[in-house]
């Protein structure tokens, strides 16, 4: 059985960022879309939601975080707790760091499980 192939296209808005759209029909229609980040990019940084409040950062959504942050791209990378809530602030799940800054340790201080090898 042949596999069908993937429909894709491929941008470069930034230095170091590439774009990717797929498109795929089988098994079932899927759409994708990837964005790949050179990390030896000069000048590249990378940020996390300020940290405020009482817990760990203040709820924010994605477009809310690129307009503030006036960034050129956001990506949502972390879940976090209490979910759901109305809650503006929440704990962020694992360990999350942003330029030099600890905002979270591995599952502290509300989460019951850990983060494990594979």
């Amino acid at each position: 059985m042949a596999l069908a192939l993937a429909a894709e296209s491929s941008s470069e808005p930034y230095k170091g960022v590439t774009l990717i759209h797929r498109t795929e029909s089988t098994p079932r229609p899927f759409s994708a879309r990837i964005v790949r980040i050179d990390l030896t990019t000069p000048g590249l940084r990378f940020y996390l939601t300020p940290k405020s409040g009482s817990r760990e950062a203040t709820r924010q959504t994605t477009l809310d975080f690129l307009n503030e942050q006036k960034a050129s791209l956001a990506i949502n990378a972390h879940f976090f707790t209490p979910f759901p809530s109305e809650d503006k602030e929440c704990f962020l799940v694992g360990l999350a760091a942003s330029n030099g800054n600890v905002y979270s340790d591995f599952e502290q201080p509300e989460q019951s499980y850990a983060i494990m090898t594979n």
